[in-house]
């Protein structure tokens, strides 16, 4: 049986995203997002889910950073991978208060994973209360069941509908999320080439690759980089930036781009961009989901 790692514990969005792309798979439950890419480095698992960016609240640094520590060295010390990003999945993110207080004026605490804060801060702004981060979103719910009855009337969590069933602790208010089309995009990891999915374009594939510039604080060195894609006709989708970890200042640029279905189109785009680039990682090669939201 094939086996499924992401963040857990049980009732996560990670959780929703391993079910919905593996059927029928062991989906085993992973400490933390770091713990995902490890397992996969060590072959416990066949494939990690891991989610990598959300349309409310952006990107999901703790992903980016560990992209950048395993496929990246850096200078560090970091094993290689053996794994890469074979595929990726969306998933609709609708978040509620749950607790066991109906009176929102009496709980003083709320709990939740980081990432939740952004995608939740209208709402947030009506409560006077105390951000407490978790690892995830149902070891938020999980912190309200297991604590003491006499905190239980002044604290509550974001999460998952799913996490409120699963821990056995009401909805006090549903769908807390800023934009009711709040979803989150998760990268999937693996050793194949790719994950069989019905919920692919075949006519699309993303290619996610990284670099440091060679000359960063020279003028125009990012946009000779970007010229080498625009000559080449490469559509770039997204481009992100985090610290390198080497000099100050200097970043490491997390480019996506479309193309069909013959990954050699892009040779002569690597090749040109080695006169201006560093590091320059291939992370992954993979369909576009159909769910795509940008279609």
């Amino acid at each position: 049986m094939v086996k499924v790692g992401y963040l857990g514990p049980a009732g996560t969005y990670s959780h929703q995203a391993a079910q919905q792309e593996f059927s029928g798979a062991e989906l085993i439950p992973q400490k933390s997002i770091g713990a995902c890419f490890e397992s996969m480095h060590k072959a416990e698992v066949d494939y990690a889910v891991v989610p990598f960016e959300n349309s409310t609240n952006g990107q999901v640094v703790f992903t980016y950073d560990l992209l950048r520590d395993w496929f990246m060295k850096c200078g560090d010390s970091t094993p290689t991978p053996k794994f890469k990003v074979v595929g990726e999945c969306f998933v609709s993110i609708h978040h509620s208060l749950i607790g066991f207080q109906p009176d929102l004026s009496k709980i003083t605490k709320v709990y939740s994973h980081p990432q939740v804060w952004g995608q939740c801060s209208s709402f947030l702004e009506g409560l006077n209360v105390e951000r407490i981060d978790t690892s995830s979103t149902s070891r938020a719910v999980e912190l309200v069941a297991q604590s003491p009855l006499v905190e239980q009337n002044e604290i509550a969590a974001i999460g998952s509908s799913a996490a409120s069933k699963l821990h056995s602790v009401p909805v006090v208010v549903p769908s807390v999320e800023d934009n009711t089309s709040n979803t989150t995009r998760f990268l999937v990891l693996g050793t194949k080439d790719e994950i069989s999915q019905t919920s692919i374009d075949v006519r699309d594939r993303i290619t996610l690759l990284s670099f440091v510039l060679k000359h960063f604080n020279d003028m125009g060195s990012l946009s000779h980089v970007l010229d080498v894609f625009a000559r080449h006709k490469v559509n770039l989708v997204s481009i992100t930036t985090r610290p390198a970890k080497l000099l100050k200042w200097q970043y490491v640029f997390f480019l996506e781009c479309v193309t069909g279905g013959d990954a050699s189109q892009l040779d002569p785009v690597y090749s040109e961009l080695g006169e201006f680039t560093e590091e320059l990682r291939i992370m992954g090669w993979f369909p576009r989901s159909v769910d795509y939201a940008g279609k």
